[in-house]
């Protein structure tokens, strides 16, 4: 795996949640996460960086939905899309990049596998992606395969050699909100901030290794 898709990897899962897809098919398909660890600038003046970003997938040739819960409606990936349903929050370390052995743990979970393009999401052809997302997010999740991908942010672009440094300054600026979140001069509430708590404010600890909600659960 590119050193950037780990780096993305953790950047999406820590604290992230799935928001909207779109897909314009068979050009391309579009997911929206937010609570991402990737610095960029906050969209109006007051608020925190917005912690949205894009992953496009062009002429993907998988795309499948994948259901949890016996209990969801069968149209939740349309409600999804439609803004109809609150964002599912990452399902913590089901979330990976050409991850084979995670596909196949995923599906064996689903309850119901919905395809919406392409070949079926477990059929060995989908190993020959040059992109393969596989993820869980509550009671649902998604597969997708492409040999295209490219990622954006509310301010365009993102290139993949931007996205270490990225998740550097938003480490740095995870830092400044906890230093100043108790004085007169807080910065602006940051859920993805909040999600990640560092040892010293959590629990007894005497360091600062950010610690994610959903591990002491």
């Amino acid at each position: 795996m590119a050193d950037y898709l780990e780096i993305l990897t953790d950047a999406v899962s820590d604290a992230g949640y799935w928001r909207w897809w779109d897909a314009d098919l068979p050009r391309v398909f579009q997911i929206e996460f937010g609570g991402v660890q990737l610095w960029s600038p906050p969209m109006a003046e007051g608020s925190p960086p917005s912690g949205i970003l894009s992953v496009g997938f062009a002429e993907p040739i998988s795309i499948g939905f994948l259901t949890f819960a016996k209990d969801l409606a069968d149209d939740w990936p349309q409600q999804l899309h439609d803004d109809r349903l609150e964002p599912f929050t990452i399902s913590y370390g089901l979330f990976g990049f050409d991850d084979e052995n995670l596909t196949a743990e995923l599906l064996g979970r689903a309850f119901r596998v919905t395809q919406l393009h392409g070949i079926a999401v477990g059929d060995k052809q989908v190993r020959k992606a040059g992109f393969r997302l596989s993820f869980a997010a509550q009671d649902v999740g998604l597969i997708v395969a492409a040999d295209r991908m490219g990622l954006a942010t509310s301010h365009g672009p993102v290139e993949p050699g931007q996205v270490q440094e990225m998740n550097r300054a938003w480490w740095e600026y995870w830092a400044e909100y906890w230093r100043l979140r108790d004085t007169d001069a807080p910065l602006p509430w940051d859920y993805a901030c909040e999600a990640c708590i560092p040892w010293d404010k959590f629990r007894f600890g005497d360091g600062h290794r950010p610690v994610n909600k959903a591990e002491n659960e």
